[in-house]
């Protein structure tokens, strides 16, 4: 956004300015024309739709790729494991395992790079998000693998944002 977000009158609360009132108000517009026009997620091949996202001709823009980030294999029992590594710049104080959400299947691996840069960069921790996988069939598999440098392993976290918490206890 462009627009200014000014201090509110009470601590934690913003108020934003008209330019960017008005901006806000153009994209909801914008993004109701585009979910109007796209058939209901359920209706469509999961293939499709994550063709979809990956060209950002769904509901949401194509992903930015960070081309500092890493794409790992690692063996699991049902065949190769997607990763993608996002180190920060200092050495990793430790490893974060993002399982993505998105119903566990929609989403992917290389999806919220930036979003995964920026978690990095704020914990000091080496974020590993992991490739879609059925069911719980991976989460061990890709909690137990730590890359090279990736802190102590008393320092790990696992999240699945969108997803319930089985991905997490599985891992």
């Amino acid at each position: 956004m462009t627009g200014n977000v000014m201090a509110g009158a009470r601590a934690g609360t913003a108020v934003l300015d008209d330019a960017a009132i008005a901006e806000l108000r153009a994209f909801n517009a914008s993004f109701e024309q585009r979910l109007a026009a796209t058939p209901p997620v359920e209706s469509v091949p999961v293939s499709e739709s994550r063709a979809a996202a990956r060209e950002g001709s769904g509901t949401i823009p194509p992903p930015f790729l960070l081309p500092r980030a890493r794409e790992l294999l690692i063996p699991g029992r049902a065949g190769q494991i997607g990763l993608r590594v996002l180190a920060p710049e200092e050495a990793a104080s430790g490893i974060y395992l993002h399982l993505h959400g998105d119903g566990r299947v929609l989403g992917e691996r290389d999806l919220q790079d930036p979003l995964l840069w920026e978690l990095a960069q704020a914990t000091g921790l080496c974020v590993v998000s992991a490739g879609y996988r059925l069911a719980r069939s991976g989460c061990g598999e890709v909690s137990a693998w730590r890359p090279l440098g990736a802190g102590p392993a008393s320092r790990t976290a696992v999240a699945t944002p969108k997803a319930p918490g089985g991905l997490s206890g599985a891992a």
